[in-house]
């Protein structure tokens, strides 16, 4: 160290504060993130160019919520071991390692949007020391961090540059950092294993030490299999409906299996959402593509998802005809529990459908703000039982604590006519049905019902005398070559 280095950590000695570690981008991860390691002792300067981002963090608001970051930032301020600025400039110079937290996107499934990474590394390149460690910790495809090492790097040398993705999930993310499953860290040179393995030392769970471009696959795979999960268990359901069969006890089963296990993403619903996993198994599926690799299971995975949104839709005009006009209201906005976060969230994409084809929608979730709808074609309500009111039927996209606590009877009054449609499973099918709802539980058919399988001439039919067509089962590939069953 020498020169300006030296001449501002005299500086910031005599001022008695010196970051260690610096967070760029303090949005969902960055802010959990830079909170978490303040938390644990270091010196954090957090930066984003959102100002009013910054004045709200000085003054000890979050710009989003998530269980347990309000009180981590209060205490984190009060312990004086963060800054924010929401400027990139020498302050960022004593810092040994800086964790590159922007976010990633992709453009309508056809590109990446890596804009936001690229500016942020243009933007810290003149204040990081060549024996400091960046390390990328968005989302972006293989090859990622060997670009950010090259754009770092004056005449041949640079700073290390490293991959460690982060597996935070929005309503847990707090607990999620402090007691990983496994910390991945994609290295490209010593000195960025050790520093990251010291950084990560006190932390549970395995470190996996790997390439960089292994780090950045584990993200997207991590993601993809739990889409896949989800679309898994929602095709499940739909055939549970048809047979009469309950995939709330399916799904419990499954997880009691050790090789899947209690945590397993395997509860029916109106499938994913949010920023990561829509985005993630697009970006996935373009990597493919630009390889010349089919990916008919995460294509699969997509098409279920989307046909899990549309199911909703095509209930309401089973049940109700012509939607236009129809009063519809949306219960449960962020695409899931214990979140504001409405990006890729089903409800939402419902009720745009539910606009297009001309109903009148009205929406509720008690952790999203109302301006979040200034300019939405939707209404508003105040809580639930005002989007009851007059509703031909309710949508439960979203569930949150308190939901189960409502008087269902107070709502069954204000509505038009009691159809709900409960798309995260919260209610019991049979006590709404004996409450007067017309309840349909997504994945919960009726146990009385009659299969309609079987041989041809004579349905029902028990099953052993299932039986397709021999043209259907040559149209399936379910027959050989020879003519045996396949």
């Amino acid at each position: 160290m020498d020169g300006p280095e030296l001449h501002l950590r005299e500086k910031q000695e005599r001022n008695g504060w010196i970051p260690d570690l610096s967070v760029i981008g303090m949005g969902r991860v960055g802010l959990v993130t830079a909170l978490s390691f303040a938390a644990k002792g270091h010196r954090v300067l957090g930066v984003d160019l959102d100002h009013r981002m910054v004045a709200k963090l000085r003054k000890g608001q979050a710009s989003f919520f998530e269980p347990g970051l309000h009180e981590l930032l209060t205490k984190v301020l009060d312990s004086g071991n963060l800054e924010v600025s929401e400027v990139y400039d020498e302050r960022l110079l004593p810092a040994l390692i800086h964790l590159v937290c922007v976010d990633t996107g992709s453009v309508d499934g056809s590109a990446i949007d890596l804009t936001n990474l690229l500016s942020a590394l243009r933007d810290l390149s003149p204040y990081v020391r060549l024996d400091a460690v960046v390390a990328l910790r968005s989302t972006a495809p293989p090859g990622t961090t060997e670009a950010a090492r090259r754009l770092l790097s004056k005449n041949g040398t640079g700073p290390s540059v490293a991959c460690n993705p982060e597996f935070l999930r929005e309503g847990s993310a707090v607990e999620d950092f402090f007691n990983p499953d496994r910390v991945i860290l994609g290295v490209t040179t010593e000195e960025a294993r050790e520093a990251l393995l010291s950084l990560y030392r006190d932390f549970p769970g395995e470190k996996i030490v790997c390439h960089a471009r292994t780090a950045e696959m584990v993200k997207y795979a991590a993601n993809t299999l739990l889409a896949v999960n989800i679309s898994f268990v929602n095709e499940i359901a739909s055939i549970c409906e048809r047979v009469g069969a309950d995939v709330r006890i399916v799904s419990r089963a499954l997880k009691l299996d050790h090789r899947f296990g209690p945590h397993a993403y395997l509860e029916a619903g109106l499938g994913f959402g949010g920023s990561c996993l829509p985005k993630d198994i697009a970006a996935l599926a373009l990597v493919a593509k630009l390889v010349q690799q089919p990916t008919r299971l995460l294509d699969a995975a997509r098409e279920v998802n989307d046909a899990q949104r549309q199911g909703v839709i095509d209930r309401l005009l089973e049940r109700l005809g012509d939607l236009e006009s129809r009063v519809i209201g949306i219960i449960g906005l962020a695409f899931k529990p214990n979140t504001d976060d409405v990006r890729a969230a089903p409800g939402l994409e419902i009720a745009q459908r539910l606009v297009r084809i001309g109903a009148w929608v009205k929406v509720y979730d008690p952790l999203v703000e109302h301006d979040t709808f200034r300019h939405a074609p939707y209404e508003v309500a105040k809580d639930v039982y005002e989007a009851a009111d007059g509703a031909d039927a309710l949508v439960l996209a979203n569930s949150w604590d308190g939901l189960k606590s409502v008087r269902l009877e107070r709502i069954r009054r204000l509505m038009r006519r009691p159809l709900v449609i409960d798309g995260r499973n919260v209610f019991d099918p049979r006590a709404m049905r004996e409450k007067g709802f017309e309840h349909i539980a997504l994945g919960v058919g009726d146990e009385h019902q009659p299969l309609p399988y079987g041989s041809l001439d004579k349905t029902p039919a028990e099953p052993w005398e299932l039986a397709l067509p021999r043209s259907s089962r040559d149209r399936l590939g379910l027959i050989d070559k020879d003519g045996f069953a396949a």
